[in-house]
């Protein structure tokens, strides 16, 4: 129902009707004019290069906001728990939080035109050194010797893989969520498709027939297609980006909530 429900609000605001483009217009003219008094046909257009860079950073942008949330739970979580090393030392903790967070920030202010600045390079490597010295800091709380358990060169090595790992995840996590736009640009070209071929059997004899089943089968490939993807690929954004930030073995059976036809959540 929520996906659904999310569909249909979508095709309002891009002017979609089961892959129609024509069939929103007069509403989107209505509803444009009577809030802004430019009546236009698309609510939100994606034509143009510019628009289409501009919808895939949104996506990034949607990506960052879920990507805070699950740090978030995991800081407060593990503070909860005292697993200190974890809530403070750790990619998913508050040095890769304060990273990845100031990090986005200078993305963002490079974006509207301005610089990267030394003292960016400054506040970029405090949580950065926190993640390379996570092994003497820890030891060197616990009040244990030697503060370099394994050597020099050991303690080196981990370091440059630590803050390498930490850089790719928050990358790789952030990028993940460019598959959103991407699959709003595929059901465009798809939609495409199924009317361009309406229209090239619409004139033949009973071509009215036709083109109503050409686009009735697009739409239910559209449908089943689109679903299907979208469904795989929303469960993993879910599992790998976000779920993955926060979660612990526990040992405990995990029992999602439920709601209830009559009301609440069980």
């Amino acid at each position: 129902m929520v996906v659904g429900a999310a569909s249909m609000v979508t095709g309002l605001l891009y002017g979609s009707f089961f892959a129609n483009d024509d069939v929103l217009v007069p509403a989107s003219r209505f509803v444009t004019g009577l809030i802004t008094g430019r009546p236009v046909d698309r609510i939100i257009s994606l034509v143009g290069f510019q628009k289409i860079i501009l919808f895939f950073g949104v996506t990034i942008g949607v990506g960052a906001v879920i990507n805070s949330v699950g740090l978030i739970i995991n800081l407060v979580n593990t503070i909860r728990m005292r697993r200190w090393e974890e809530a403070f030392l750790s990619k998913t903790g508050l040095a890769g939080a304060v990273f990845f967070g100031y990090l986005l920030s200078v993305g963002v202010r490079v974006l509207l035109g301005g610089r990267f600045s030394g003292i960016d390079i400054l506040v970029l490597a405090v949580p950065l050194g926190a993640l390379f010295f996570r092994e003497p800091i820890i030891r060197l709380a616990e009040k244990k010797r030697p503060v370099l358990k394994e050597g020099l060169f050991s303690f080196i090595m981990e370091g440059i893989v630590e803050i390498l790992e930490s850089g790719i995840y928050y990358i790789s996590n952030s990028v993940s969520f460019l598959r959103v736009a991407a699959f709003a640009l595929a059901h465009t070209v798809l939609s495409a498709i199924v009317f361009l071929l309406a229209g090239m059997v619409g004139g033949a004899a009973g071509g009215i027939v036709f083109r109503i089943l050409v686009i009735l089968i697009g739409n239910s490939i559209i449908i089943v297609l689109e679903g299907l993807i979208v469904t795989i690929q929303v469960v993993r954004l879910q599992y790998y980006e976000f779920f993955s930030k926060f979660f612990t073995e526990s040992g405990e059976e995990f029992k999602p909530f439920t709601l209830r036809s009559s009301g609440g959540v069980r």
